[in-house]
């Protein structure tokens, strides 16, 4: 049995005797109730008043079975139910070190009043409260780091005065971490516009050195065409940490230049190691988005480098988010939704994702010995190639998961097919091709099912080359039964 240190149980005993007394709390506050009161019960709203609509009315609640009653019953009651406002902050912050129990129970963890407060003071701010004052919000939460977070987020409510929440903010901008702005960007869209105008005086030259790739991959998200950070944006150095991030951001300006040089950088790393090729698979992800021939030549020389340099595989292995270094650009690009073509709506930023699945394909080069590992797991099967894991799972692979022993000579054509579900996805299009591949099936059954994934796919392909005036790069179709053009 472990021994305890005194200080040990102490805690113990004070977070049982929390637990204790919470137990002892009515579920409601009582009407009238002061602020300690009320949060000796609060909890934040479970969701935006503005889906109000969503909710069912009380007798389609009364038809539901007794979870689902007690769900929507729960919403409804936070509809009406006490919320914290900026005329509480100062009562809140005088609260911070309160000790008496609240009914927040996290997980078996009870927590005070004092707690609850710091929880409420984030809902007015709507960002964590201890951003304002320095304070580490992944810390441990110890009674010494409550003192302090209290202490100075006290000396900060000095400061506001009497001027309302949100106009002291504003006001003081310039001078709080550059984590505030981007929290108060991402949560107040309609101050937006004045915002970015107030930052963008203060961000010029480079990047905030407290912000992560996270966090400046929400930031640029959420930036849009404002003139003035986008100039700001503009001025920053493309280079260390943020490199792969600001390339992303000129790419999608059709500034091609930045990530064209990432893009070689990646590219002559990329068989140095796991995670160089992991860079190289997140560069690509973006780089076939672009529907040019300079791209589609660049991802052509990867495919037909050797089968074991980890850089042939990239392409392949970028539609897989485990195989990617990181995707921290992942909502800017979803703010940049690009243009549709043909009858079935082939997304443009899909085209180069759509030849390069039917060149791969078509290649039926062996993997060696020893470089392929495949693994079943429940009902996953999962291929590992060159450093990279590629999973999929389908109808086809029941028969297989009750084999024994690895799949008989792999091609990369095997495994492009293994993939396409995940291709499909990235391409954009839904049920282009419905065969599925089984990797311990003969060569010849193989060849047969991957022949039924090709035909439709590089028909369709051939179509988007032609439009978008990118070359047939494709191997040429097979000419049909009684052809005799080649005699």
């Amino acid at each position: 049995m472990a021994i305890l240190q005194d200080a040990d149980k102490t805690a113990a005993q004070e977070r049982t005797q929390l637990l204790l007394a919470r137990s002892n709390l009515p579920e409601m506050a009582p009407k009238d109730a002061e602020l300690a009161e009320q949060l000796q019960h609060w909890d934040p709203p479970v969701f935006d008043p503005g889906q109000q609509k969503r909710i069912p009315s009380d007798e389609k609640i009364a038809r539901m079975d007794p979870a689902a009653q007690k769900h929507y019953r729960s919403l409804k009651a936070s509809l009406t139910a006490w919320n914290p406002t900026a005329a509480d902050v100062q009562g809140l912050l005088e609260l911070l070190t309160d000790h008496r129990p609240c009914r927040w129970l996290d997980g078996d963890q009870a927590h005070c009043v004092g707690d609850n407060a710091l929880r409420a003071l984030a809902h007015c701010l709507r960002f964590d409260p201890r951003l304002l004052v320095g304070r580490d919000p992944a810390a441990s939460w110890s009674e010494t780091e409550r003192e302090a977070t209290a202490r100075a987020l006290r000396n900060w409510g000095r400061g506001l005065g009497d001027r309302p929440l949100e106009a002291a903010l504003m006001a003081s901008l310039g001078e709080l971490p550059a984590l505030v702005s981007v929290r108060m960007l991402t949560s107040r869209p309609e101050s937006r516009p004045v915002l970015l105008d107030l930052i963008a005086k203060n961000w010029r030259g480079k990047p905030p050195p407290q912000i992560d790739l996270q966090d400046l991959g929400r930031l640029l998200a959420t930036v849009g065409d404002h003139p003035a950070f986008s100039e700001v944006i503009a001025s920053w150095p493309v280079k260390e940490q943020f490199r792969p991030l600001l390339a992303v951001w000129h790419e999608l300006r059709g500034e091609r230049s930045e990530f064209e040089s990432y893009l070689d950088a990646a590219i002559a790393d990329g068989n140095r190691g796991d995670a160089a090729a992991k860079e190289l698979a997140a560069a690509l992800r973006i780089a076939m988005r672009c529907p040019e021939a300079s791209r589609l030549r660049r991802v052509m020389e990867l495919l037909a480098g050797p089968i074991d340099d980890r850089r042939t595989w990239a392409p392949l292995a970028s539609i897989e988010h485990g195989n990617l270094s990181n995707d921290y650009w992942k909502d800017l690009v979803e703010q940049s939704p690009g243009a549709r073509m043909g009858a079935d709506k082939l997304p443009v930023d899909g085209v180069v994702y759509l030849i390069a699945t039917c060149l791969m394909l078509a290649d039926a080069r062996p993997i060696p010995d020893g470089l392929a590992v495949v693994r079943q797991d429940g009902m996953f099967t999962f291929v590992r190639v060159a450093g990279f894991r590629f999973q999929d799972t389908g109808p086809a692979l029941n028969e297989a998961r009750s084999r024994t022993g690895p799949p008989p000579s792999l091609r990369m054509c095997d495994v492009a097919a293994f993939c396409m579900s995940g291709l499909q996805r990235q391409i954009g299009l839904k049920r282009m091709a419905s065969a599925r591949i089984d990797l311990w099936a003969p060569p010849e059954e193989r060849d047969r099912d991957i022949a039924k994934l090709r035909e439709p796919l590089e028909e369709r392909a051939r179509s988007a080359a032609s439009a978008l005036k990118l070359p047939d790069v494709l191997p040429a179709p097979k000419p049909a039964d009684g052809d005799k053009s080649l005699f």
